[in-house]
């Protein structure tokens, strides 16, 4: 098998901040932590955290032991005025920290731009995520060059725009923190632009905060889609195989995609209620998308 299966970590980003508070040698002041409100959610005795999952990660085949953070993060850390007052961001974006990620996990309110350019899957097992295959075989990404740069011309899932940045969970379950993977190529005291001055957010931290809280949001409606999926019984195992333009075989398994047959067979109340949430559309591009196949292997 060519393509391992992608498997979803069962760790949300709540218990991976607790991790990050257990390695701090003291809890920040209020006042110099990046925020975020959410309405309060009761937590889930299995997941640790809200119902809703914040955010589905995957697994990528990696040489390296597996990592206790989601996938590119290597050392995430809440940001605060106090630690991090000369660390800047640099503007100009390098991808290689995403060259050896052959998926990514998306929501499907990018479905539109992402079926343009990328097959999207699910991942198998009992807690389906929403994928974008970026390469095959596994440990390739297609779209990033030697360089770093993403190939012209195509939508950027917004996980891979949102890094190094992510919202993380605290003990107050109507807060959100937003850190930072403080081993990123683009954040450092070189950078171009401060996270913080005069001990308060940036207009440049504000606007990752408010990326990263819309990012989160669509992740939950993200996993009320994947779970209705899941609970109709409409994701099935598949595999492709293809032939590279050079006339090499490879091919791709251990993902799962809708069936469209059991689509078709959906019973009259639960097409009607999924027309209403306005999911039809994402099904009908999820579907579409698995032409992109050929033009993967093409590149």
């Amino acid at each position: 098998m060519i393509f391992d299966k992608f498997r979803s970590k069962s760790s949300s980003e709540k218990e991976m901040a607790k991790s990050t508070r257990e390695k701090k040698p003291k809890k920040p002041k209020a006042a110099s932590s990046v925020k975020a409100k959410i309405k309060p959610q009761v937590k889930s005795k299995a997941a640790g955290g809200p119902n809703e999952n914040p955010a589905p990660e995957i697994s990528v085949e990696s040489p390296q032991p597996a990592a206790k953070y989601p996938l590119f993060y290597n050392n995430v850390t809440t940001l605060t005025a106090e630690q991090h007052s000369a660390l800047k961001f640099r503007t100009k974006r390098d991808f290689t920290f995403a060259k050896n990620a052959n998926a990514v996990p998306v929501t499907i309110g990018e479905f539109p731009l992402l079926s343009r350019f990328y097959p999207i899957a699910f991942t198998a097992g009992e807690k389906a995520s929403c994928l974008a295959i970026l390469g095959v075989p596994s440990q390739t990404n297609l779209f990033v060059s030697e360089t770093g740069a993403w190939r012209d011309n195509c939508y950027i899932p917004a996980y891979v725009r949102r890094y190094p940045f992510m919202l993380a969970g605290t003990d107050d379950p109507t807060k959100m923190i937003l850190c930072a993977d403080t081993e990123a190529t683009s954040l450092s005291e070189d950078g171009d632009e401060l996270l913080f001055e005069e001990q308060k957010p940036t207009k440049l931290l504000d606007d990752k905060l408010a990326f990263s809280r819309a990012l989160y949001d669509q992740f939950k409606v993200t996993n009320e889609f994947t779970t209705a999926l899941s609970e109709q019984d409409l994701l099935v195992e598949q595999s492709v195989k293809l032939t590279t333009t050079d006339g090499q075989e490879t091919g791709a398994s251990g993902f799962c995609i809708i069936d469209e047959t059991k689509f078709n067979q959906l019973p009259d109340d639960v097409f009607l209620d999924w027309r209403r949430r306005g999911w039809l559309p994402a099904i009908y591009l999820q579907l579409l998308s698995m032409n992109n196949w050929a033009s993967l292997v093409a590149h």
